[in-house]
Formats: structure tokens, C-alpha cells, sequence
């Protein structure tokens, strides 16, 4: 399958979920997106959102979104938990990539969180227990 296909796809199948989940938690979109969901605002929480999917190295489908604050700040932790969420849904494995220094390019602060749509690129951590 190619990648507009894959991605296709993915709007075709997520794409109105993830649309109602966003509205109901009182985002509002600012721009559609051709890659994915498109940028969105949350006034009361003061926060942005940037939602795109694309097929990376490895070969999968990956989700990424990306949280900022209107204040400047790296948003917190349960603010980005809270905005990944409200995207991918409950269920969905998020991941937080802390690069080297050497790669890491700095051009604001913004929190990102990648999502594999196509396997799970993680072990079980929980080692079949309930939390990590």
C-alpha cells in the first residue's frame, strides 16, 4: 500500500473519531490538515495542537502530535498526556523521544508525542502486570 493510501486509510477509519473527540473536549480547529488532523486551539487551556501522520524509516505509519502553550512554556506533563489523548484516544501507546543533544534543535517549546498506527514498537513494560 502507498503512503497516501496508508494515510488515507487512516482518515477514513480514525479520522471522525478522533475529529469528535477533540470537539468534545473544546478544541477548535485553526487548520485542516493534507498529512492529518491539521492545527487546532484549546482557548481556555491556552494550548496548541499540530497533528500529522506520516510513513517514517522504519516503514510504519506513525501519528505525531505536537502541544504548545501560549505562554511560551514547555507544556507539562498532563497537558500533553491530557492533548495526546484527546487525539489518539485512551488506548493509544504514546511515546516521548528525548533526543541526543547533537540532534535536538530547539525552535520553541513544544512537547511532541509519536504514536505507531501499524504494530506496537515497544515491549510490554508492565511485565503482564497493570502499571509501569
Amino acid at each position: 500500500m502507498s503512503t497516501p493510501d496508508l494515510i488515507g486509510a487512516f482518515m477514513t477509519q480514525a479520522y471522525r473519531p478522533a475529529v469528535a473527540r477533540m470537539r468534545r473536549h473544546r478544541w477548535r480547529q485553526v487548520t485542516p490538515g493534507r498529512d492529518g488532523l491539521g492545527a487546532w486551539q484549546h482557548g481556555a487551556r491556552g494550548l496548541g495542537l499540530i497533528h500529522s501522520i506520516a510513513l517514517e524509516q522504519d516503514g510504519q505509519l506513525w501519528e505525531h502530535v505536537s502541544v504548545s502553550r501560549a505562554d511560551g512554556e514547555l507544556p507539562t506533563w498532563a497537558q500533553l498526556r491530557d492533548s495526546f489523548r484527546e487525539v489518539a484516544g485512551d488506548d493509544a501507546l504514546g511515546i516521548v523521544v528525548i533526543p541526543p543533544k547533537r540532534e535536538h534543535v530547539d525552535i520553541a517549546e513544544v512537547g511532541h508525542v509519536w504514536h505507531c498506527l501499524t504494530r506496537r514498537p515497544l515491549p510490554d513494560f508492565t511485565r503482564g502486570g497493570r502499571s509501569i
